[in-house]
């Protein structure tokens, strides 16, 4: 009579196949969990950095703002030299001949503007209730990442930065701000070398931004996305 049943070799091949299609199925299902987050990690890269884009590209558009049409107004720009808490925005003293583009650097840029047409850029000495909110405001990249100071209140941090699944990458040869003259002509050199010069001559300031997601663990690689967009600082123009 034939027994029924396995023998203790059946049984451990039998072991040993299914392990090996359980590693199979936990590989692909953690191929394709990697891959959506990845994917989701991207979209929000995407998605803040155009937000932060559109941001940087509105404030700098009402560089030189000057309702009343007088220079004075850009020498009094606070700086380093006139409030201690300016000294993170970059400024040693405002210069009235740049106007409303303080400083224009590679990865950094401080504008101003009169929004409340009182000749005075930030808080009115005699009068702080005055004061009109984000006059002079400056953009700063860090770290890997975009820092954005108002009126002196301090860094933040608005794109990338540590902790961020999002990274701001960009290398030497793709500055974060170059700049062009009414001819189209890209002056950034010559902004740097001489900028109480060349800022007024400023009619175009190009942003891009190199941004990529940070790889955790095994996931994937994503190559950096560069968003780039013009801004016209047409009142840096007309401004005295």
């Amino acid at each position: 009579m034939k027994s029924k049943g396995f023998t203790l070799v059946e049984l451990l091949i039998a072991i040993a196949v299914g392990l090996i299609i359980m590693a199979a199925v936990y590989g692909v299902m953690n191929t394709a969990q990697q891959s959506s987050s990845s994917i989701d990690r991207k979209t929000l890269t995407q998605q803040d950095t155009r937000a932060v884009m559109n941001l940087m590209a509105m404030e700098i558009r009402m560089a030189s703002f000057n309702r009343r049409n007088n220079s004075a107004v850009w020498a009094t720009v606070p700086s380093a030299a006139s409030v201690p808490a300016c000294t993170q925005m970059g400024l040693a003293a405002a210069v009235t001949a740049r106007k409303g583009i303080q400083l224009a650097g590679d990865n950094e840029i401080l504008i101003a503007m009169d929004l409340n047409a009182d000749n005075i850029i930030g808080p009115d000495p005699a009068d702080p209730t005055k004061a009109a909110a984000n006059e002079y405001i400056y953009y700063n990249l860090n770290n890997q990442g975009i820092i954005r100071n108002v009126n002196c209140g301090g860094n933040q941090t608005i794109l990338g930065g540590a902790g961020s699944s999002t990274l701001v990458v960009n290398p030497s040869t793709s500055p974060m701000f170059t700049y062009y003259n009414e001819a189209d002509q890209d002056i950034s050199a010559v902004v740097k070398s001489a900028p109480n010069t060349n800022i007024p001559l400023i009619r175009r300031i190009r942003i891009t931004i190199v941004a990529k997601v940070e790889k955790q663990g095994s996931q994937f690689e994503v190559s950096p996305i560069t968003y780039t967009t013009d801004v016209l600082v047409k009142n840096h123009v007309l401004s005295p």
